[in-house]
């Protein structure tokens, strides 16, 4: 060490001192007083946390006195009424009174009533046999002292600390004479702790006094705090120190015995304490700067009086070193002890000149081993500074040794490397340790990268002192490069495994590939949709922007199988290796040209396969030649195995998002609500559905507010009834009850759900679907008021009025109806329709068409009378008659055709419709004693036939009679003349639109 180091040093030792001693005395004495301050406030929050405590017993005194003192208790316990029974000793009561046991008992010690509650099932249950036997073992708990009457506090069961209140039973104004005892109890629980906590804002925890195994401070604290109770010590709360960011403060609670039961601990940050430290850190920080001025001050005395000095001397002994003439010497000038430094220096160097011949001598010998040996020797001093090296450092970092001497060490190492050697560079100059092994990597001449193994001790002088380092270097590139290829592997299998898409696994590996072996630029290659030729990937790497242009103009290509490079390496399944693409011909390399202005040389191309299928072909690219490197193309492969695989799991988790999309779709869109709900009522999911059926805004609203499906039901047991049949059969399929909506408002749902567990059969959740059926309700039951007579009869084939009269009268029903409008309807090429489609699609069709006809019909008020294979027949003022029906009839006709207009759309099909009307009179009735049918006869209904059978396509045919009725509102052309089967010539018109008060509307 200098003598200016250590000058430093010890003026630097006496300013840490004396900052000690100041630290040493304010811990005492500021840090004390802080920490004083910080236990008083400690105990100030304990002493909260104990008013909160004994108000929450309270609390429970009162319900229980409340409930004591009520004549309805007071008549229930002389003579167990089950009105009282049912109205207040049931679930829903005592799951609102947060209580875990009710116990009503007479004098006599006869018990009325005893029931405990589970929270978490919400059952009501038996009394645990280890709350009979502490009431056999403490009886004053069932008989409270005559000067309260009452009497609570805390219990140890072994479920848990249990706070309790007991009261005699009295009358509503609190006269006796008491008929028995009323029992309540609530288990200390973590949610009952929990609450306290939130309404103090203290971070509060309970413990058993007697658990076996308490945490360290707890024990502590239990220690403490029952000493000071044997003791006689007044001081019930005790408080300790967590950390350096927490402290906490403990007592204990009593049991109704006066002995100690609960351990309660309150935690707290501590900052009191921390401000007394950063108070202590900024007089350390005053006290330091004064230091430091005094000791510059002294530092700039000693170099001018001795270091100054000494530093010549020093300089002329380094000229002398450097020119390592040993006839030269130093000046020695005054009598002081430097004086006599010199002269000293003078006689050394006397010694030296003599045993400088003796070492050249010895080191030829040695030169002549070092030389010719394959490993780097190599010697620094002190600094790290090359002194020696042997000309193996030539051959393999390919530096002239003599250009590398007087170089530090660590400028040949890789820079992410060279924090850590630095450190293990500097243990062993202290003396940390015996000797240092590492592999390096160094940065040779023309910028590769060399992997070395590095063997390197200490260098001592003759007094043990360390001067340097010495070692070897011994070249290990090819067997890193052999473990750096297999971790490559490793790091791309994790990473194309880890890869959202099938792309960004192909981006990942070639990412990785070509970083890890220096590969300039890498492309993909997937097959097109119809699998007949190869399109560029959007993955790729490059580490040069001049590849923007090549990757731009290669997405113009694409490959077949066997053209190029990916289609031969597509067609063979085989890599492929070019040497230098610029020196291929255009019919093997089809991008020569665009390489070629790049500068592009070597490639390689890699297939990706899975169970026999290429998927890609990866394709590498550098701008040197270069002869084809097996290993390389093995490591690809191995990769692209890896992506095969990759691809397959990617497909799988493809389809299975997309089937999450699905169900969500479904969840989100359904018109039916669908939920699940905890076994305790609340909901854990809703969709939009069902919180538009219940009344809320969203399915975030429903499950904010309504905590428990319980409230929905108007009967009280509606819910429990569920609740057993999903017990009993897994599944309840169209549960009907009547609900509350949010808005007060009452509607009936139908519940399908079932019951969902793990694989040990415990109940996780329920679920299922919910629909509105108020609507179907509502009709049900007009239904079953106003057609109880007619239950039996077939109301969609018959008419009411003649199914009626079929009721009364079982013989033909035949009317005459002077006045009324026939319509017949008829598809275009039926029977070419029916040759193309199968049997099943053409009924469904006919369906479909004649449904929305069904619809049209009982939109406008009219009469379907029936179908005949592809033909329609509707009627309009049978069997009620009616003013309208030619008009009724006429908008019939015409919203067919914007029906079967709509469904060509629909089908992609061409079936027009022809359409026949006449009006006059027929006669109406049912005939036969099997299969009902209300039909029509008459030259009417003959005349409407023919209008349809001899009308046109798409249009709609009527005779005069029926534009004599419409004339006024309906636009008409006139067909003229027409021979009709059966009559002769003809006049017909065609319906085309309607008549507005604004002009004409057409159809």
């Amino acid at each position: 060490m200098k003598l200016r180091q250590r000058t430093l040093l010890l003026i630097s030792v006496a300013l840490v001192g004396l900052v000690g001693v100041l630290y040493t005395s304010s811990s005492t004495i500021l840090l004390g007083s802080f920490a004083k301050l910080e236990a008083e406030d400690t105990q100030r929050n304990v002493e909260r946390a104990i008013d909160a405590f004994d108000a929450e017993i309270d609390k429970l005194n009162f319900t229980v006195h409340d409930w004591a003192e009520w004549n309805d208790t007071y008549q229930f316990v002389q003579d167990g009424n089950s009105t009282y029974l049912t109205a207040n000793l049931n679930a829903a009561t005592i799951t609102r009174l947060q209580v875990n046991l009710m116990l009503y008992t007479q004098l006599s010690g006869k018990t009325i009533f005893g029931k405990s509650f589970d929270s978490k099932t919400q059952h009501l249950t038996a009394i645990p046999p280890s709350i009979q036997s502490y009431l056999a073992a403490h009886p004053s708990l069932l008989q409270p002292p005559s000067a309260t009457n009452r009497l609570a506090g805390v219990v140890l069961l072994p479920e848990g600390p249990m706070l309790v209140a007991s009261s005699l039973i009295l009358t509503g104004e609190g006269k006796g004479p008491a008929q028995g005892t009323l029992l309540m109890g609530r288990y200390l629980d973590s949610a009952t702790v929990q609450r306290l906590a939130n309404i103090t804002h203290l971070s509060l925890t309970a413990y058993r006094i007697d658990a076996p195994q308490l945490p360290p401070d707890l024990a502590t604290a239990r220690t403490s705090l029952s000493t000071q109770t044997l003791s006689g010590k007044g001081d019930r709360i005790f408080v300790q120190p967590l950390s350096s960011e927490a402290i906490a403060g403990y007592t204990l609670i009593n049991d109704l015995n006066g002995k100690p039961a609960i351990l309660l601990r309150v935690e707290l940050p501590r900052r009191i304490y921390q401000q007394g430290q950063a108070s202590q850190r900024y007089l350390l920080l005053t006290l330091l700067i004064i230091g430091l001025g005094f000791g510059i001050g002294t530092l700039l005395l000693l170099e001018r009086l001795v270091l100054r000095r000494l530093g010549h001397l020093m300089g002329e002994v380094s000229k002398i070193s450097s020119s390592r003439d040993f006839s030269l010497r130093v000046a020695s000038l005054g009598s002081d002890e430097l004086s006599n430094l010199g002269s000293a220096i003078n006689q050394m160097l006397e010694a030296l000149g003599k045993s400088q011949w003796q070492l050249r001598h010895s080191q030829e010998n040695y030169r002549l081993v070092v030389d010719n040996i394959k490993e780097v020797i190599f010697q620094t001093d002190g600094a790290g500074v090359w002194q020696f090296l042997n000309p193996a450092w030539s051959r393999i970092a390919g530096f002239a040794v003599e250009e590398s001497l007087g170089q530090h060490f660590l400028s040949y190492i890789h820079p992410e490397d060279r924090p850590y050697h630095r450190q293990q560079f500097q243990r062993l100059m202290t003396q940390q340790a015996p000797d240092y092994r590492a592999e390096v990597r160094l940065l040779t001449k023309d910028g590769k990268l060399c992997w070395m193994e590095l063997e390197a001790q200490a260098t001592l002088d003759a007094k043990e002192r360390v001067v340097g380092l010495s070692g070897t270097l011994h070249d290990i590139t090819k067997r890193k490069q052999a473990a750096t290829a297999v971790q490559l592997l490793q790091n791309v299998t994790q990473a194309i495994s880890e890869a959202e898409d099938f792309a960004t696994a192909l981006e990942v590996a070639l990412t990785k590939v070509c970083e890890a072996t220096d590969w300039d630029y890498g492309e993909a290659w997937i097959s097109c949709p119809e699998r007949v030729a190869l399109e560029l990937s959007p993955a790729w790497y490059s580490n040069s922007p001049i590849m923007r242009d090549f990757r731009r103009l290669s997405e113009a290509f694409t490959f077949p199988l066997g053209a190029g490079l990916p289609g031969r390496v597509w067609l063979s399944k085989q890599p492929e290796w070019i040497q230098d693409v610029s020196q291929e011909a255009y019919q093997h390399f089809l991008r020569v040209h665009i390489a070629l202005e790049v500068g592009l040389k070597a490639g390689f191309g890699v297939p990706i396969t899975a169970e026999g299928e290429v998927l890609a072909i990866l394709v590498f690219f550098m701008f040197e030649a270069r002869e084809e490197d097996r290993g390389l193309v093995e490591l690809v492969s191995a990769v692209a195995t890896q992506l095969g695989s990759v691809l397959q799991r990617k497909r799988a988790e493809e389809a299975l998002r997309l089937a999450e999309e699905k169900y969500r779709s479904i969840f989100e869109n359904s018109l039916e609500g669908i939920f699940q709900t905890a076994p305790n009522g609340s909901y854990l999911s809703a969709n939009p559905a069902l919180a538009r059926i219940y009344g809320y805004s969203s399915s975030e609203d429903l499950i904010a507010n309504l905590t428990s499906a319980e409230q929905l039901y108007i009967e009280p047991d509606r819910r429990t009834e569920f609740i057993l049949a999903l017990e009993q059969d897994g599944v309840v399929s169209r549960f009907e009850s009547e609900v509350y909506r949010r808005d007060g408002n009452l509607i009936w749902i139908s519940e399908t759900a079932r019951a969902v567990r793990d694989a040990k059969g415990k109940l996780l959740y329920y679920e299922g679907t919910v629909a509105d059926i108020t609507d179907r309700k509502r009709f049900e039951a007009a239904l079953r008021l106003q057609q109880a007579k007619a239950e039996e009869l077939l109301l969609n084939i018959l008419p009411p009025s003649i199914a009626e009269k079929l009721k009364q009268n079982s013989g033909a029903i035949a009317d005459s109806f002077p006045d009324v409008t026939v319509l017949f309807a008829d598809i275009v090429n039926f029977t070419q329709l029916a040759a193309r489609i199968s049997p099943t699609e053409l009924v469904n069709l006919l369906n479909q068409i004649f449904s929305a006809f069904d619809r049209l019909a009982e939109r406008h008020g009219l009469e379907k009378i029936k179908t005949i294979g592809d033909a329609y027949m509707a009627v309009g003022g049978v069997p009620i008659p009616c003013a309208n029906h030619a008009e009724a009839i006429a908008e019939m006709a015409l919203d067919m055709q914007t029906a079967i207009a709509q469904l060509n759309l629909e089908q992609h099909e061409i079936f027009p419709i022809r359409i026949g009307i006449n009006t006059g009179p027929v006669v109406a009735g049912v005939i036969g004693i099997k299969k009902f049918i209300y039909d029509l006869w008459g030259d009417t209904v003959n005349i409407a036939s023919r209008m349809e059978s001899e009308g046109l396509a798409g249009c709609i045919q009527v005779t005069a009679s029926t534009y004599q009725c419409l004339q006024d509102k309906y636009l008409f052309i006139e067909r003229g003349e027409i021979p009709i089967k059966g009559r002769g010539e003809m006049k017909t018109y065609l319906l085309v639109g309607r008549k507005t008060a604004s002009g004409i509307k057409a159809a």
